[in-house]
């Protein structure tokens, strides 16, 4: 990947679940992590860039689905980029967000192997980006 350095935002109010995340994703990009889609709205506002952003449907104040919809009136180029993981049932989601959604839909526990291939096919789409190698690096749990 030379000096190219993908940047992922996670938005999940589960500390635990921002954690095992990030730990998955660091292996190959800059991770910023954080508990609310408001704390999310004010780095992009800001203008920091993300390659992808993988967000819960179920947040404090802001749900995942008025998330997107706040991305797609400031934001609309982060839209082919979002993935959203949830607990709930997937027939508890309006059925047009899951369609519109497809494999970026992912259902907690989050198999982590499949998040990173969906991360990943969202790279390669939008810059032909290669999987780096199976070595990881910045995890420290076994």
């Amino acid at each position: 990947m030379g000096d190219l350095q993908l940047r992922i935002l996670i938005i999940d109010d589960d500390a635990n679940v921002r954690r095992s995340l990030s730990r998955t994703l660091c292996a190959f990009a800059e991770v910023t992590d954080v508990y609310s889609a408001a704390t999310a709205l004010a780095l992009l506002n800001r203008g920091q860039t993300f390659d992808v952003v993988v967000t819960d449907l179920h947040l404090d104040k802001m749900s995942g689905n008025e998330f997107y919809e706040v991305l797609r009136a400031e934001h609309p180029a982060l839209l082919d980029r979002f993935i959203l993981i949830t607990g709930s049932e997937l027939a508890d989601i309006d059925p047009s967000f899951r369609q519109m959604l497809g494999d970026r839909l992912l259902r907690k526990p989050v198999d982590l192997d499949v998040l990173r291939s969906r991360v990943f096919a969202i790279l390669h789409a939008d810059r032909s980006t290669e999987p780096p190698t199976t070595k990881v690096y910045g995890v420290d749990d076994p």
